[in-house]
């Protein structure tokens, strides 16, 4: 309250943001006991909203797929506990934000020659990756052609008119695209932001229609 009256600030203009970093190393359950408490804490002050954000990607490709030329699913615990407290806490002006495909601890002038070739593609909760190798080895940066037929054929690839990036992904997989890293961290981060928009968007709706049936009770 004392910061607050020492900023002269209008709390109903303001939003919070819970911002977990790095979840890697962070449990699930953790996130969420720390979420509800700050939650409870902030509740009384009529923020204009509260929003969490956190990234379960990790800087190192071994922390998500341990060996090379696989692919692996990682859980993104931020979305799961942002869907678990909203669904709890439905009269709380709770919105999900997000740190996309890349771990925040990384350095955008990390030079990485010897970078796994690899896409992270988001689906359900989750991301599903998959791993090549060092680009110094083998087919060098050519080995993404082979990542995006194995993503493909994976059952999880949502098709090229999902997004830009699955566009490109298609386009790929049958060689008329190469690109770069930087390429492909636009081109992932596409089909990601296509992906939650849509997810967020049904899951709220699925709030408003179980607050609509509770009303009509």
């Amino acid at each position: 309250d004392d910061v607050l009256a020492s900023m002269d600030i209008d709390v109903e203009n303001c939003s919070v943001l819970l911002d977990f970093d790095d979840v890697t190393k962070m449990s699930i359950l953790d996130i969420q006991e720390n979420t509800q408490r700050a939650i409870d804490i902030l509740d009384s002050y009529d923020f204009k909203f509260i929003s969490i954000a956190g990234c379960s990607v990790s800087g190192d490709i071994n922390g998500m797929v341990p060996e090379i030329n696989t692919d692996g699913v990682v859980i993104r615990k931020e979305f799961k506990v942002w869907k678990t407290i909203r669904k709890f806490n439905p009269n709380v002006r709770f919105i999900f934000g997000d740190y996309g495909i890349a771990n925040p601890q990384l350095s955008d002038d990390l030079i990485a020659p010897d970078a796994n070739g690899k896409i992270r593609y988001t689906i359900e909760d989750s991301y599903f990756v998959v791993r090549g190798y060092s680009r110094r080895q083998g087919d060098k940066g050519a080995q993404v052609y082979g990542l995006c037929r194995r993503l493909i054929n994976s059952g999880h690839y949502m098709g090229p008119s999902f997004s830009w990036g699955d566009f490109k992904i298609n386009e790929c997989a049958q060689e008329q695209f190469l690109g770069n890293s930087t390429n492909w961290v636009s081109i992932d981060t596409s089909h990601h932001m296509t992906y939650v928009l849509a997810e967020v968007k049904e899951f709220e709706k699925k709030i408003v229609e179980e607050k609509t049936r509770e009303i009509l009770i």
